[in-house]
């Protein structure tokens, strides 16, 4: 089962997310309008070929609750769905982009005025999600809020950073 979250409508988005915080759906979230393909104009080549933005119902549970919660696993970092929601709305305002692996890519958003930490979002390119759907698509992996993204930045070569707003760069600590 596919479920349909369109992020432009940002209240509807943030009420239909936040019931992935309660538990579990065995599904699919398409979040559409999402605007990735503005990004292949920052980069000056076709890096995303479609808007929306597919994510299993697990990883939104994961993302919405807090580290140490559910386990050992790395990626829970208590976002709440505004926070998602505000994220993905922002791709536009982007100052970064790493190529992470062939398929990852790893993009940093401006931070917003009332928080000192920029977001990055992990894309995957070419994914298969749960109910074997195979495609070409783009598969949230995560996001979170990343405190020391200088450092994060530098271990990356020169070669797998394809866009990098140096401005923006040093007004983050």
């Amino acid at each position: 089962m596919k479920k349909y979250i369109n992020i432009k409508d940002k209240e509807t988005a943030i009420k239909e997310l936040a019931k992935y915080k309660d538990k579990k759906y065995l599904s699919v979230v398409r979040f559409v309008n999402v605007n990735l393909k503005q990004i292949n104009e920052v980069v000056g080549f076709t890096l995303f070929h479609k808007n929306d933005l597919f994510v299993e119902a697990e990883t939104l549970y994961d993302l919405m609750h807090q580290k140490g919660n559910r386990g050992v696993k790395h990626n829970y970092h208590g976002l709440s769905a505004e926070q998602i929601i505000k994220s993905l709305n922002r791709i536009k305002m982007l100052f970064c982009i790493l190529k992470e692996d062939i398929d990852r890519y790893a993009i940093s958003l401006i931070a917003e005025s009332d928080s000192s930490l920029p977001m990055l979002i992990v894309i995957q390119i070419n994914a298969s999600l749960e109910n074997d759907l195979n495609a070409k698509i783009n598969k949230l992996v995560t996001i979170f809020p990343k405190d020391r993204i200088k450092t994060f930045i530098k271990g990356f070569s020169t070669s797998n950073i394809l866009y990098l707003n140096r401005i923006e760069l040093d007004k983050i600590k």
